[in-house]
């Protein structure tokens, strides 16, 4: 499978990958997306020639994760894809395909643990914010930003917590 994308990944003009992201704070290179025969790096991705390339949207945790110790030096997955040539990115700063929460209960035991699973999210958000850009029945590269926009309004409107809606970001132009 990482072959095929690399070998397909030059043609495209738009790149949506639906899978795990992790990032590597000591090798920013080595960080990557989760695919069925292994991580496909940031690296790998660095010696392509991607002409073509316009839109990636990275449903996958850690693409827009940052790094708290340096917020302002990180080299997270999306920031990559801008670099390697892509003009627009819509990630997430999920940390993972779930928060985990401790909430006390006044117990010796001093908690119950909930994880709220924000995978659910991401298709809801990928169908509404594709149906926006290709409204016109094209895909519209200059509606990206209002598209994200509409499909996280979408999920307020729905009285979803922030923690599941505010990870959607747009970055590029």
């Amino acid at each position: 499978m990482i072959q095929a994308v690399v070998d397909n990944l030059p043609q495209a003009t738009v790149f949506h990958l639906a899978c795990h992201g992790e990032q590597d704070p000591k090798d920013p290179l080595n960080s990557g997306f989760g695919l069925r025969d292994g991580r496909l790096t940031v690296a790998a991705l660095m010696k392509l020639n991607l002409k073509n390339s316009l839109f990636a949207y990275l449903s996958a945790c850690e693409t827009a994760k940052g790094d708290g110790n340096q917020p302002d030096q990180s080299v997270h997955l999306a920031a990559a894809m801008l670099f390697i040539g892509f003009h627009s990115v819509v990630a997430t700063m999920w940390y993972d395909s779930f928060s985990v929460v401790m909430i006390w209960n006044g117990s010796a035991d001093n908690g119950i643990l909930h994880r709220y699973i924000h995978d659910i999210d991401g298709p809801i958000v990928a169908k509404s914010f594709y149906k926006e850009v290709m409204k016109s029945g094209c895909f519209d590269f200059d509606a990206v930003p209002y598209a994200l926009d509409a499909a996280v309004q979408d999920l307020r409107k729905k009285k979803v917590p922030v923690h599941r809606w505010a990870p959607f970001i747009h970055m590029g132009a």
